[in-house]
C-alpha cells in the first residue's frame, strides 16, 4: 500500500438476505444501506466486460470520509489486489462446500492414481 493511501472498510449493498456469496462462502462483510451513510458517496460503475479499468485506480485518492460505490462487471483479479488479504480474512468458503469438494475429488481419482497428481493435473487442465 502506498503511504498516505486510506484503507477502506469493504461492505456489500443490503439488497437481499441471501446472495450468491452467501452461498460459497462465510461472509464476514457488513451490508450497509446506502440510504443511511452519514458521508457521502461517490459511485463508479464499470461498463467495459473482461478487461481491466484502469481509471478505478484513481478511487485510492478520494476523501477518507467518503464512501465508494462500485457498480459493475469487475471481471479481473486486479480490482481486488489492493484489498486481497482483507477479502481472504472475510471470505472464507463454507464447511459444507469444502467437505463436498474433498468428497468429489476423492470419488475422482481413477483407480492407481495418486490423488496429489490428479489433483495436479485436474489444476493445471482448468488454466490451459
Amino acid at each position: 500500500m502506498r503511504p498516505g493511501v486510506v484503507l477502506r472498510r469493504i461492505s456489500h449493498l443490503r439488497y437481499h438476505t441471501r446472495r450468491c456469496l452467501d452461498r460459497v462462502f462465510n461472509v464476514d462483510i457488513e451490508r450497509v444501506d446506502i440510504n443511511a451513510l452519514a458521508c457521502p458517496l461517490y459511485r463508479f460503475t464499470q461498463r467495459k466486460v473482461g478487461v481491466y479499468d484502469r481509471s478505478v485506480e484513481s478511487l485510492v485518492d478520494r476523501a477518507e470520509n467518503e464512501s465508494l460505490l462500485l457498480k459493475g462487471p469487475f471481471q479481473s483479479w486486479k480490482y481486488v489486489q489492493p484489498v486481497a488479504g482483507q477479502l481472504r480474512r472475510q471470505l472464507t468458503l463454507r464447511r459444507e462446500l469444502v467437505e463436498f469438494v474433498a468428497q468429489f475429488w476423492a470419488d475422482s481419482v481413477p483407480p492407481g492414481w495418486n490423488w496429489w497428481k490428479f489433483l495436479s493435473a485436474g489444476v493445471c487442465l482448468t488454466l490451459f
